[in-house]
């Protein structure tokens, strides 16, 4: 992808409470077969991640520490993939906040907690150029 082309795929991950699904999600962007997207992940103020120590009973991981070493850990500086810390504002505010920092042909929302198929982008980018009429489509999973 060069610098002035606009990916054909913006694939926004909104992320609220699902770190622990981050990494795999994240991971199966990246193997796609068709490279041709940005991926703009959104932490959605995602309170931290609860785990027990001996120093507190509770303790919380802070989650735009942890989202942002998850990210990195996959991504390895991948100029395609874009992380966002945001306050939280609900599901549908992150959806849009996503659509609007996208520069993508066609969008795909993916859930933080859900993977894709790696040939789904290839396979969905075959399926669109078939179909000139079509405006939005779903995939199942």
């Amino acid at each position: 992808m060069t610098k002035d082309k606009k990916p054909f795929f913006s694939i926004i991950i909104p992320i609220y409470k699902t770190e622990e699904f981050l990494e795999e999600c994240l991971e199966s962007v990246k193997n796609q077969t068709f490279s041709d997207y940005e991926c703009i992940v959104i932490n959605d103020g995602s309170p931290g991640i609860p785990i027990s120590s001996k120093k507190s009973p509770l303790y919380k991981i802070d989650s735009s520490k942890q989202v942002k070493k998850i990210f990195d850990s996959v991504t390895k500086k991948d100029k395609r993939f874009k992380l966002y810390q945001k306050k939280n504002e609900g599901l549908s505010a992150t959806k849009n906040f996503g659509i609007a920092k996208a520069s993508g042909q066609r969008l795909v929302i993916l859930d933080s907690d859900d993977y894709l198929n790696k040939k789904l982008s290839y396979n969905a980018y075959k399926f669109l150029l078939s179909k000139t009429t079509i405006t939005i489509f779903f995939m199942a999973m």
